[in-house]
């Protein structure tokens, strides 16, 4: 199975969104950007960057740029990207106290 790395955590907390992350992905050689990060109601999950658009009843709809073909694979690797920020936010005690999966 390949390893994530998160190379940079920015906090936000407005609304839903806690913050945005950068990861690196070894194995493939690529770093993804602004990997948003969610929390409400005390759950935890992360988006791949998307953009704004209108959705079938014309209500404001995101679309991510990337997506896993299948939806277990995007859980597994979510869980990873989880895994990875809580990694690099513990080098970094006082944003860790900001958000932890």
């Amino acid at each position: 199975m390949y390893e994530i790395e998160c190379t940079d955590y920015k906090p936000l907390n407005k609304g839903a969104v806690a913050g945005f992350a950068t990861i690196f992905v070894p194995k493939w050689g690529v770093y993804i950007y602004n990997i948003t990060v969610f929390s409400k109601d005390g759950k935890k999950w992360v988006s791949f960057p998307s953009r704004e658009g209108v959705g079938p009843s014309n209500e404001k709809k995101y679309f991510p740029y990337l997506r896993f073909k299948e939806s277990s694979h995007f859980d597994a690797f979510s869980e990873k990207v989880k895994s990875a920020i809580n990694k690099f936010l513990e080098s970094k005690p006082k944003e860790k106290d900001t958000f932890d999966f």
